[in-house]
Order: structure tokens, then C-alpha cells, then sequence
């Protein structure tokens, strides 16, 4: 009889009420989608296994989209990229090379200067030198950080000091904190004016920027020690320069800092050159003007050929090389996500082919009191894309949080060890969302598909 026939159908052991929402589905999708709801949820477990598998791919794929091949994420966080400031190469030379015997000269900035394509060229002078502190006003991090002991009345601690020429040093004043960039060139009396950045990032402990020397600010007097060539000699003679402005902590981050470790002293590069006795340039940065970068780019190694030594760094290079990771990692994640929603598609094909088998007194009951065969096949393809619609809704929570997440991450790690300001921020993946979800219904209604024509052969 009917009923009997009903009772051997796969359902769950309680019993299902009539919602309001039932109302609005039926509505909506008419009976049969009334019906397909109810059905997806006869065994609970074996839905919810279902949706989990499909929605696992959706996470990935989400997140993948969303950060991964983001040209304007990667820029913004990478350290390498936001150092070389708005130039596209920097001119150096080798970790291990001495700064007072190799360098470039006059006639080198002039070279590259007549490039074709070439928009401006900046030249810096580098050197290491020292700091000379009463230990009591250092800071006691500082202090732990490099051994330095209580016990020691003065002490001497590497900076750095650099000098750049005035068009790259009006480029630097978004970074000032306190003071101003122009009274480098302004000094009233015998003390020359310095720009100073009195952080150093902790690699070992902290994982973050702290600062070196305690309560210094704008019009302190500091005392260093900066390399001089005389001769054929290098000695070290002492300097004592007025902090004329002091550097915010995103410096290191977004400026031309190249350590990290050390306190840098930034003065003007001609008075930098006249008590050192350098007559060359330890970094020649060079701004290509748009569509000349790889023409620029073969012709500054022709002219570093003869330069032994010379290294250049290319933002281009670094940008390319992080879209071939990002694109790298894509691949690899979407062949773990294809082979999720292929078996989660599979999941669902079968799930569909044992619900036919099972209910196929089910189906002769439904045919029996008026149900055409179009409206069965009508209410499997509906059970396969609540399947989908199920599985997306959760990807999307899930993936949309995890990109989240990520982005609040990355904002506190390099706001809080960098001192990073104006950081990417979170927008909701619409787009990955709705990708995901039409390929996962698709999935979902050709698997369901091919389950409903065998409909027909009942």
C-alpha cells in the first residue's frame, strides 16, 4: 500500500515540522523545492558531511583569490618593494666590499643620467661609524640586546651614516616625526644639523622596533665617530652634530633603511663627503620613466660590466618574483581544490544515485497519486543545488573570516614591529564568493542531472 511503501523510504527516526520558512521556500521553488528541502534533511549527518566537504574546497579557493594573486598586497607588505622608495633600480655594491675603495663616480651618474628613458637619478653616500653614549642613556633593551654592561661608564655603538643628495632628501620629509629636513642646510653655528632615526629592530626577543638612546630630541647634541681617508689611511675622527629632526618608526619599513639594527645619522651629503674625504657614491638610484624599464635595465649593466663588484636591485625583478610565487602557490592550492570538489562532487553524485535506489518506492508512491516525471527530476536537481547553495554559505563565512583574519594580522605585525601606517584593508571577497559558488552549483547540478535521468528508466 502507500503508506507501507513510505515507511521503507530513507528518513530519519524523528519527525520533521512544517516552519514558516517552509512557506517561503515553497513559495519561492514551489512544491517541489518544498519537498527537496525536506529530503536533504531526512539524514542530517550524511548532509552535513556533504556541505563540510564542498565548503573545505570553498575556504581555500576564497582565500587563495582573495590574497594570494593581490599585486596591490603584495607591494604594499613587502620590504624589499617599499625600499626602493619610487625608484625602479638601485646601483650598489657587494656586503663584503670596502666602502673607500669602491664606489661610483661623477662621470658614472652622468652616464646613466643620459640613458634615454631614464627620469632622475639620486646618489648616496654610506659609511659605519659610532656613537658615543654615557651607558646611562641608552635604553636597557638596547643595552641587553648588545651586551652592553652597567659597568662601563662610556661606550661606543655602531650607527650608520649616510648622506643623500637634496632631491632624494625633500622626497624623505613624509617621514619626519619631529623637527624639519630643511635645517640640514641651515646651521647656525658650528654644529651641523642631522636627521636621525633612534630605532633598531629586535630579531631575537621582541620582533619589533625599540628604541636606542633615551629622551633624545630635536636640538641634542650627539657625538660621532666617522671614518676619514687621509692619505692612504682610515682613521676615525670625532664629530658632534645637532639632531635637527628625528625619523618615524615606518622608516625602516617604508624609507631607505638597509639595517635595522643600528641607529642611522642622516647629514648633507656634501658636508657628509668634505670631512670623510669620499669622492664616490656608495648607491646610484635611478627612476625610469613608464614602458623604458627593461631598456634602462640592459643598458645600466652594459655600463656596470667594467665595475667589479656592482649589484643592482630592480623592483620589477621583485615584483615579478613575487607574482611567480603567489602564481606557484595558486596552482598548487587549486589542484588540492580541484581534487576536494572532485571528490565532494562525486559525494554528491552518489549520495543523489543511493537516494533513487533507496526511495524508488517513494517515487512510485509520489507517480502514483499525480507527480509527473519532470516534477521528480525537478525536485532531485533542487535536493543538488541546496547541496551547493549550503556548501557556499559556510565557504563564505568561513573563507570571508580567515581573509580577515589575515589582513588583521598583517596590519598589527607590521604596525606594531614596523610602525607601518596606511596598511591594506579588509574588503569582503565578493567576487571569489560568487565564483566559488556558481562553479559549485554547476557541479552540483550535473551530478544531479545525470542521477535524474535514470528517473526515467524507473
Amino acid at each position: 500500500s502507500p503508506i507501507e511503501a513510505m515507511r521503507k523510504s530513507d528518513r530519519s527516526g524523528g519527525k520533521q515540522r512544517n516552519r514558516g520558512y517552509h512557506k517561503f521556500i515553497k513559495k519561492i521553488s514551489g512544491i517541489t523545492g518544498e519537498m527537496a528541502y525536506k529530503n536533504v534533511w531526512r539524514n542530517k549527518w550524511r548532509t552535513i558531511i556533504i556541505v563540510v566537504s564542498v565548503a573545505m574546497a570553498g575556504y581555500l579557493f576564497i582565500n587563495d583569490i582573495a590574497v594570494v594573486n593581490k599585486e596591490s598586497l603584495i607591494s604594499a607588505m613587502s620590504i624589499t618593494i617599499t625600499n626602493m622608495q619610487d625608484n625602479d633600480f638601485k646601483l650598489s655594491f657587494g656586503t663584503n666590499t670596502e666602502p673607500y675603495f669602491t664606489g661610483y663616480t661623477n662621470n658614472d651618474v652622468k652616464a646613466i643620467s643620459q640613458i634615454e628613458g631614464v627620469k632622475k637619478v639620486g646618489t648616496k653616500v654610506s659609511m659605519i661609524g659610532f656613537l658615543e653614549s654615557d651607558v646611562n642613556d641608552l635604553e636597557n633593551d638596547f643595552k641587553k640586546y648588545n651586551g652592553i654592561s652597567n659597568t662601563n661608564k662610556n661606550v661606543e655603538t655602531m650607527i650608520e651614516v649616510k648622506g643623500y643628495d637634496d632631491d632624494q632628501l625633500q622626497g624623505f620629509k613624509k617621514y619626519i616625526d619631529k623637527g624639519d629636513m630643511s635645517s640640514l642646510n641651515n646651521s647656525s653655528d658650528k654644529y651641523p644639523n642631522a636627521v636621525v632615526y633612534n630605532y633598531y629592530y629586535d630579531i631575537l626577543n621582541n620582533h619589533k622596533l625599540e628604541g636606542i638612546r633615551k629622551d633624545l630630541n630635536v636640538g641634542d647634541i650627539i657625538t660621532i665617530r666617522i671614518p676619514v681617508a687621509k692619505g692612504d689611511k682610515i682613521t676615525y675622527e670625532e664629530q658632534n652634530v645637532r639632531v635637527g629632526a628625528l625619523l618615524k618608526q615606518e622608516w625602516i619599513f617604508r624609507g631607505d633603511s638597509t639595517r635595522g639594527r643600528y641607529m642611522e645619522v642622516i647629514l648633507p651629503q656634501k658636508y657628509l663627503m668634505t670631512i670623510s674625504g669620499k669622492s664616490t657614491y656608495e648607491q646610484i638610484s635611478v627612476q625610469s620613466k613608464p614602458g623604458k624599464d627593461t631598456y634602462v635595465y640592459n643598458r645600466i649593466n652594459k655600463i656596470l660590466e667594467n665595475k667589479p663588484f656592482a649589484e643592482m636591485e630592480s623592483k620589477l625583478s621583485y615584483i615579478e618574483t613575487y607574482k611567480n610565487f603567489g602564481t606557484r602557490k595558486l596552482k598548487s592550492d587549486f589542484l588540492i581544490v580541484s581534487l576536494i570538489l572532485l571528490i565532494a562532487g562525486m559525494n554528491v553524485y552518489n549520495t543523489l544515485k543511493t537516494n533513487l535506489l533507496i526511495r524508488t518506492n517513494e517515487f512510485s508512491t509520489l507517480r502514483a497519486i499525480g507527480m509527473t516525471v519532470k516534477q521528480l527530476k525537478s525536485m532531485i536537481i533542487k535536493e543538488s543545488i541546496i547541496y551547493g547553495l549550503l556548501s557556499s554559505i559556510i565557504a563564505a563565512l568561513i573563507g570571508g573570516y580567515r581573509v580577515y583574519r589575515f589582513y588583521k594580522m598583517l596590519n598589527e605585525d607590521y604596525s606594531h614591529g614596523f610602525g607601518a601606517t596606511h596598511l591594506p584593508q579588509f574588503k569582503f571577497p565578493v567576487i571569489p564568493i560568487l565564483l566559488y559558488s556558481a562553479i559549485v552549483i554547476v557541479i552540483c547540478i550535473l551530478s544531479s542531472y545525470v542521477s535524474a535521468k535514470k528517473v526515467e528508466k524507473l
